[in-house]
């Protein structure tokens, strides 16, 4: 079985696979500490995260997203949202994850040549306003490959969202991978990452700042990987399946962002020094008809991740040529 390296954050023991159905793959939910599924506001990176939001994203906007990880690993993710008739709105997107190129060996440990490994995830979304409420769902095709040997899966996203009418206050939850392993790298099949979010999102009256809170790793009852304290506290235990986050806005076209996960910061901390895991940023500028998008999340000592995102609309491109 071939695990998805930059994930190992992720799992929390167990044979499951295909974790790169769980990889951030957005700057905004990056910065943000790593998880959200309330903000309905046109963005159409996060219909990855909950595919209810598609209800707020404009027909024809398209976004690209780069994600460079450790040790020469990428993610490239292309999304586009259009309207289909009687049908409303639909999503697409594609995700290409690269895990580079690796030396080839025999028994002996003698090269023979080169091997690439690649993840791909394919996805298909719809949402469904009912008053305040709004339902979405998610259908992923996922192929993965190494040396020759592949593996494929299908699954499924279901989410919904509240948004209070007059008021910035919203609320989302998504039950993200629920599906069937068509083919693995073992006879014996792993499952899928199964994955429960719920958060809220929120901006005081006056305030220039919006508030995300994400509870996360419901489905993991122990959570024991990479456990430094076998007797965590009350507090602990809490603030180990949360996210917080935040957006400050400078003005329409500038927010800055920043986000915390504790779980990361306690399974990466190094007995000297945290070196600033678990903390993340990130900087929304809009130019007349783009948007974009920088964070930084923090993983260990040993660095960080970066995330880049462009979004904008296809009759706006279009008009350039």
């Amino acid at each position: 079985m071939f695990v998805n390296p930059i994930l190992l954050i992720g799992q929390s023991g167990g044979s499951t696979s295909f974790h790169a159905l769980n990889l951030i793959n957005n700057a905004r939910t990056a910065a943000l500490g790593g998880y959200n599924v309330s903000l309905a506001d046109g963005d159409l990176a996060m219909i990855s995260q909950n595919p209810a939001l598609l209800d707020s994203v404009g027909s024809g906007s398209i976004v690209f997203m780069y994600n460079p990880f450790f040790a020469d690993i990428n993610a490239l993710t292309f999304q586009y949202a259009t309207e289909f008739g009687s049908l409303g709105s639909i999503g697409f997107g594609l995700t290409s994850v690269n895990y580079g190129e690796f030396a080839q060996t025999d028994e002996t440990g003698e090269e023979s040549g080169t091997f690439n490994a690649r993840d791909y995830v394919f996805t298909i979304g719809k949402s469904h306003r009912l008053g305040p409420f709004v339902l979405g769902s998610n259908i992923k095709f996922i192929h993965s490959g190494i040396a020759g040997y592949t593996a494929s899966a299908i699954a499924l996203d279901f989410a919904g969202l509240y948004q209070l009418p007059n008021s910035d206050f919203s609320a989302g939850m998504v039950i993200n991978n629920l599906g069937i392993v068509i083919s693995d790298f073992t006879e014996s099949s792993a499952e899928l990452p199964l994955q429960v979010t719920a958060g809220i999102s929120f901006k005081p009256e006056g305030m220039p700042i919006r508030f995300s809170l994400t509870g996360h790793n419901f489905t993991d009852a122990e959570n024991k990987f990479f456990e430094k304290d076998e007797n965590p506290n009350f507090a602990d235990k809490i603030l180990k399946r949360l996210s917080i986050g935040g957006e400050l806005m400078f003005s329409r076209n500038v927010h800055f962002l920043f986000g915390y996960d504790h779980n990361r910061k306690r399974e990466l901390t190094l007995e000297q020094t945290a070196g600033g895991a678990g903390f993340s940023y990130g900087l929304m500028i809009q130019m007349k008809k783009y948007r974009f998008r920088f964070s930084r999340a923090t993983y260990h000592a040993a660095g960080g991740t970066s995330y880049i995102s462009l979004q904008s609309n296809l009759k706006d491109i279009k008009k350039i040529f």
